[in-house]
């Protein structure tokens, strides 16, 4: 990320972003679970098998671990 490039957060707001998301897991489940009802909701009004497969895969993802740096 440039320091000049127009819009770019400056480094310690993004890293203090960043680290939040992480030391707050809650954070990310809920995003994830907000996922997989998105996509829970667009199938049952399309009926198009591709957002079955992304909610799976996002309720996959919601039990994989994260790593610790």
């Amino acid at each position: 990320m440039k320091a000049n490039e127009q819009g770019a957060l400056p480094t310690d707001v993004y890293l203090s972003f960043v680290s939040s998301l992480y030391e707050h897991r809650n954070t990310l489940l809920i995003g994830m679970l907000s996922h997989v009802v998105t996509f829970s909701l667009v199938f049952a009004k399309t009926s198009d098998f591709l957002y079955r497969l992304l909610c799976g895969g996002r309720a996959c993802l919601a039990g994989a671990p994260i790593g610790h740096a």
